[in-house]
């Protein structure tokens, strides 16, 4: 029930929407596009759109492949973010809307943005791929773990179970012997809520 229009500012607002992946559970925020020059009552509704693009892990920069403006699109987002000073390491540009581009076009986008992603989010084209891309980019920054944790630490536990890629997990006696995959920041909060509950 998200409106999508072809028109500028359709909605202000951003808009969080879960995403179930295969190894993890995600939340996409969809903002207020960029554009130049940008009307003064508009101001602080794409403050808001800054803040959440500061704070995300991956920034997906949605392009219309059928425009004959894209360029110019992507330009606008990679100056505004620049201008900002928001430098997001983790971005992939991805163009939608390829079931309206000519086929000799969309070869000719393939090779000059050979690290994008293609879709048609309306007719469920490269969704696949691209939650694939959402995946590893994900993972990068993941360390393993192991963990031998006395059962009494149940809500550590169920916390990695939350955050990590759990791929073990042994019951002997009173302990329970855990191992997977997390971010860096969620490996030391787990570590931290051991040392606090010893």
């Amino acid at each position: 029930n998200v409106l999508a229009e072809d028109r500028l500012f359709a909605t202000l607002d951003s808009t969080v929407r879960r995403l179930d992946l295969e190894n993890h559970e995600v939340l996409l925020s969809d903002t207020v596009g960029f554009i130049r020059k940008l009307p003064h009552d508009l101001i602080e509704s794409f403050k808001s759109t800054l803040d959440e693009v500061r704070e995300a892990d991956v920034l997906l920069h949605v392009v219309d492949a059928s425009s004959r403006l894209l360029d110019d699109y992507i330009e606008v987002v990679n100056d505004t973010l620049e201008e900002m000073g928001i430098h997001q390491s983790k971005k992939l540009l991805v163009f939608n809307k390829i079931d309206l581009v000519e086929p000799e076009k969309l070869v000719g986008l393939k090779k000059e943005f050979s690290e994008a992603i293609f879709v048609s989010a309306y007719r469920g084209i490269g969704l696949g791929k691209l939650e694939k891309k959402l995946e590893e980019l994900i993972e990068e920054d993941y360390v393993d773990f192991s963990y031998n944790v006395p059962m009494s630490h149940y809500k550590a536990v169920a916390y990695l179970h939350e955050v990590a890629v759990v791929n073990k997990e042994q019951y002997e006696g009173n302990n329970v012997s855990i191992a997977g995959s997390t971010s860096k920041a969620d490996r030391d909060r787990f570590e931290s809520m051991l040392a606090d509950i010893k």
